[in-house]
């Protein structure tokens, strides 16, 4: 017993009895039992009362029959009062009923008033005394328990297996948001544990000492929604049944911090992979919507030109028909608000606030919105809509977890943007690549125009397209599509002051995105409110035709459309040209096998030496020259270099860079104009006569020129005199045109080319940045991946013979370890020993590499290494335990060297190996670990650089 407790303070001890005698009898047992006790009778009321107001008495006899009240009376009036203190009913006026109802209000022991019972009376009331004590203990470590079970954080429970609550600490009641533990445990029977979202996946203990664990949502009080991660057991209580034990704990923001990453991961995964727009803007819908358990979620564009909102996407609500809904001029729109803002909109009550409009808001059950601003390069161009069926609140942590998505989609749509571009120039230059192709591909007229117009109508999906020719001075129709058919019954000339009659006038394009609102339509005589787009068809600078597409509703062009039009407008003059040609030029059989020629060069070859030297050849042979020579024009230097001759020593021309103006040649590319010279002299075009058998006479230049651009100059010289005639210049002009059209494609592929192999770059050298971070955060020692990479690489050479395979697994170097980035800090950077199941998570890191790099398609060649390099040739290797040649060759080849540089190459916990150990351990290790053919093939590549290093 403890000295602070009551019943150790030697108190008083209350005899209860109307009769002097008996109390005198019993106050003599209460002393032989307790000798230092002080014993207070009463007799009376008066007395009763008084003792019940003093201090707590050590114990209580009592009879049950008094004047005033009865035992039973008594008992109840001290349990009130003094709720342990000891009573044993001492009496003659009871009987059995008396006892059994005493015993069963509390009374410690009941004694008949008997002479022989006397005697027993003292051991009695000490046993009521002890017991009153144990009680007191007992209480005392409940109350204990019962402040350590509130103050917790956990929240614990106990509840009946069909859902009822029992039991529940105060921490559980704060995490559910209760106003107190009552109305807790009044939660109705029928709903199953806390309003647990999807119950019945839930897979409940149901063995005795069975355990579950699980993270769930938890519907709250208040009506919100938690994660919570929940562990429970099924226990048995003798005589209670079964019941459910646990905890729980409220883990919202930890699983809405990953949700967010997953959704960061999401969205840039989406941009890696290229995904088409309408494809990704959902992606992005859904990854919002998931983010912050929304109802619905919309993707809206600001078309500036216009001014309206433009829906794009819906997630949720309306997903059918959202896209398709007309754009909306209104200034109060979310859109419009985020875009004024600048960031994250939110608001909490639509009904209460003035965005949108009643018109917008009635479309949507939408209540409450967070907007995010969609930015790309810097600049916002629309916004995504996250859209709750209810008015909500949103707390600053959500207001920054959107803040921190806008930034992240801002960066990933701006970088996505960016690769989009690049390929969509590259699309574009190889859609003209084709077309050029198929136009130059037959001199039929027929056949050029149907080219033409097939080529439009499926890289620009127009309604309608026309094609007008000068013939004889006036402009006539020759070919056109109405919504993709031929048009059987042409116009024969266009109006007068219509649209293909100005173009082919000014000799520039015009573009009309709403023809009801343009001057030229004003006099039209039906209504059209389509756009229209018309290019001229030049020929060296002259106007032969005038090519028109056409909308049946307002469009406006992109800049990707006008540059696709642009060039393919150069292309179809040139096709038309050529067919032109080809008819009017019958009889010259040979003059026509040469622009075939010439053209079948530029098509079969980008090399330009080549194209130029077929190209010389024919203009020698069909226009009878007896020298030709070409400068190509520098726009850098703004210069002309020759590049090459026949007929004449190529030393006879300048050498270097030949400025504008100053020569002949200087004078037709500054003037971008032909010129002919019928009395030559070697100065005047500054050749060297000294290295020259005979002076040239006449000299004529040619300027090549594609797309209005100067390409170089075609310099045509003759030892004798020479007039030449107009179909003669005209035959020159087509083929200074074709020689421009071969240099300038051939200058645009160089662009491709080193576009692409910049773009290698940027890949080689962002895998290369990813090896680094391993090195950096001290997972790898440094250099580690670059002597990898050196080695590997040599070693594959004497295996693998094409290059594009050994590209790939230069990449798998470099990667090979890019699962480790998964790989918790405390386990990767561990300086003693990895226990099992820290070892068991290290080698999960090639499948971390795996689920990395195969969605990439790019990366998907190179994930043999990162995968399969720490299989082992005996199959004892992981991850999939493969054996032998099962095991993918490039991770056999690096295995190999891996081990060769981990074993020379110093480590913190041991030194470097000497080559010779290192040696013997691989060959000791061939058909064990590795592949033994590679083992001796590489031992020999060692030996080999030893002998060369000496």
């Amino acid at each position: 017993m403890q000295n602070d407790e009551w019943w150790c303070v030697m108190g008083r001890f209350l005899v209860v009895d109307a009769n002097p005698a008996d109390r005198e009898r019993v106050a003599q047992q209460v002393q032989k039992a307790f000798p230092e006790a002080e014993i207070v009778g009463v007799e009376n009321r008066q007395q009763w009362e008084a003792a019940l107001e003093g201090e707590a008495p050590r114990g209580v006899v009592t009879e049950y029959r008094l004047p005033w009240t009865d035992g039973l009376e008594v008992l109840a009036a001290l349990r009130r009062r003094f709720p342990n203190c000891p009573v044993v009913m001492f009496t003659g006026a009871g009987d059995e009923m008396t006892a059994v109802r005493g015993m069963k209000a509390g009374l410690d022991d009941y004694l008949p008033k008997k002479p022989e019972n006397y005697p027993l009376l003292a051991d009695a009331l000490r046993r009521a005394v002890e017991n009153a004590a144990t009680r007191g203990h007992t209480q005392e470590a409940e109350c204990r328990y019962q402040r350590l079970f509130d103050e917790l954080p956990l929240g614990f429970f106990r509840m009946e297996r069909n859902g009822k609550l029992l039991e529940v600490n105060s921490a559980a009641t704060r995490i559910l948001h209760y106003p107190d533990r009552e109305t807790l445990l009044a939660h109705r029977e029928q709903e199953r544990f806390l309003g647990v979202e999807d119950d019945a996946s839930i897979a409940w203990p149901a063995e005795v000492g069975a355990t579950a664990a699980f993270v769930t949502r938890l519907q709250c009080y208040d009506g919100t929604r938690i994660w919570a991660d929940i562990n429970v057991r099924l226990v048995r209580e003798e005589g209670a049944g079964l019941f459910l034990e646990g905890s729980l704990q409220d883990v919202t923001e930890r699983q809405e911090h990953t949700r967010h990453l997953a959704a960061m991961t999401r969205i840039t995964r989406m941009a890696l992979q290229q995904e088409e727009c309408l494809t990704g803007m959902r992606i992005l819908g859904e990854q919002l919507r998931h983010v912050f358990e929304a109802d619905s979620c919309y993707i809206t564009y600001w078309d500036a030109h216009e001014g309206k909102v433009v829906p794009k996407v819906a997630v949720g609500y309306a997903e059918k028909t959202y896209p398709h809904m007309e754009a909306v001029a209104a200034e109060n729109t979310f859109t419009r608000a985020v875009l004024r803002e600048n960031r994250v909109v939110a608001v909490e009550n639509v009904l209460e606030g003035s965005i949108p409009s009643r018109e917008v808001a009635e479309k949507f059950p939408v209540q409450a919105v967070l907007a995010l601003p969609l930015r790309a390069h810097g600049k916002a161009f629309g916004a995504a809509l996250v859209g709750f069926h209810r008015p909500r609140g949103f707390t600053d942590a959500e207001i920054r977890r959107a803040e921190d998505l806008a930034a992240h989609i801002s960066l990933v749509l701006s970088a996505s943007s960016l690769l989009q571009d690049a390929q969509r120039r590259v699309a574009e230059l190889e859609s003209v690549r084709r077309a050029a192709l198929q136009l130059t591909s037959s001199l039929d007229s027929k056949t050029v125009f149907d080219a033409i117009l097939r080529q439009i109508s499926n890289l620009l999906h127009v309604t309608n397209t026309h094609i007008f020719l000068y013939e004889n001075g006036r402009l006539r129709f020759v070919a056109g599509t109405l919504r993709g058919e031929n048009i059987e019954h042409p116009v024969v000339e266009p109006r007068r002051n219509g649209v293909t009659a100005t173009v082919a006038r000014s000799g520039e394009f015009l573009i009309i995105e709403n023809a009801s609102k343009h001057p030229l339509f004003e006099n039209y005589p039906l209504f059209f409110d389509g756009a229209i787009a018309s290019f001229p068809l030049k020929i060296g600078g002259n106007v032969v035709g005038v090519l028109n597409v056409s909308y049946e509703e307002p469009h406006r062009f992109q800049a990707s459309e006008m540059r696709i039009l642009e060039l393919l407008a150069d292309q179809a003059a040139i096709a038309v040209q050529n067919a032109s040609l080809y008819e009017s030029v019958q009889r010259g059989y040979q003059r026509l096998q040469s622009l075939r020629t010439i053209d079948a060069a530029i098509t079969a070859s980008m090399d330009i030496n080549i194209t130029l030297g077929v190209f010389l050849t024919q203009v020698m042979r069909q226009l009878e020259a007896d020298a030709a020579a070409v400068a190509l024009y520098d726009s850098l230097t703004t210069s002309l270099r020759y590049v090459m001759a026949r007929g004449m020593p190529q030393s006879a021309f300048p050498r270097g860079d030949v400025r504008l103006g100053l020569t002949l040649s200087g004078k037709v590319a500054l003037r971008k104009e032909r010129l002919v010279v019928e009395e030559f002299s070697a100065g005047q075009n500054r050749l060297d006569s000294s290295v020259l058998a005979r002076i040239p006479a006449t000299y004529v230049g040619m300027p090549l020129v594609a797309k209005g651009e100067l390409q170089g100059v075609l310099e045509i010289y003759r030892f004798e005199p020479f007039s030449p005639d107009r179909e003669w210049l005209d035959f020159a002009d087509s083929l200074a045109t074709q020689a421009a059209i071969a240099v300038e494609n051939s200058r645009l592929f160089d662009r491709l080319q080193r576009f692409n192999f910049e773009l290698e770059m940027a890949y080689d050298q962002t895998l290369e940045g990813w090896a680094r971070v391993l090195e950096l955060r001290g997972v790898e020692p440094q250099g580690h991946t670059s002597r990898l990479v050196e080695l590997t690489v040599s070693f594959a050479r004497l295996v693998v013979h094409e290059e594009k395979r050994l590209l790939d697994i230069r990449r798998g170097v470099l990667l090979h370890d890019i699962g480790k980035l998964a790989i918790p800090d405390t386990i990767l950077l561990k300086s003693g020993e990895l226990n099992d199941s820290e070892r068991r998570i290290m080698r999960q890191h090639p499948e971390y590499a795996r689920r990395l790099l195969e969605p990439i398609h790019f990366l998907r060649d190179a994930l043999e290494i990162p995968y399969a390099h720490h299989e082992r040739w005996d199959g004892s290797g992981y991850p999939r335990g493969l054996v032998g040649e099962q095991i993918p060759l490039a991770a056999r080849l690096f295995a190999i060297v891996d081990v060769w540089d981990a074993l020379t190459t110093e480590r913190s916990y041991r030194p470097a190996w000497s080559r010779e150990k290192a040696m013997r351990y691989l060959s000791e290790q061939a058909g064990h670990l590795f592949d033994p053919s590679l083992v001796y093939r590489f031992l020999d590549l060692l030996h080999t650089r030893f002998m060369n290093m000496g």
